[in-house]
């Protein structure tokens, strides 16, 4: 199994359940985009699955679109949030979220958005166990 583990290809996976709906901007979100675009990693393991989907890659975009217009992005957090002030998302997977801020998951809780989107808006956030315990 490809992309660092089950958990994110969990994420490749679970992206998919929101495309169904033309509006939906779902987005797969790392603490950089070195660890996005890995040998193995999230953006490569996509090329796995997302073709069968009907997705087309945009690759300088890091974005999938599917046949209704819904897309599937993979961002990196800027270090300065203010670039994503705009920006509107309908779904959030976060992989390696012990690796963000508090502060910076509640930005991105305040970046899922849309007037068009059916269904539920909603965040997954991904972490290893730690084993210090």
């Amino acid at each position: 199994m490809g992309a660092g583990g089950s958990k994110s290809y969990t994420c490749l996976l679970k992206a998919l359940m929101y495309v169904k709906d033309p509006a939906a901007r779902v987005v797969i979100v790392r603490e950089s985009y070195p660890t996005l675009k890995l040998s193995g990693g999230l953006w490569d393991e996509s090329f796995n699955i997302y073709p069968h989907a009907g997705g087309i890659a945009k690759i300088q975009r890091l974005t999938w679109v599917f046949p209704n217009g819904a897309t599937i992005q993979f961002a990196a957090l800027p270090d300065n949030l203010d670039e994503w002030r705009g920006m509107q998302a309908t779904n959030f997977l976060v992989d390696e979220s012990a690796t963000f801020k508090e502060s910076q998951i509640l930005f991105l809780m305040s970046r899922l958005r849309s007037a068009t989107y059916k269904g539920k808006m909603n965040m997954t956030l991904t972490c290893n166990p730690d084993n210090n315990s």
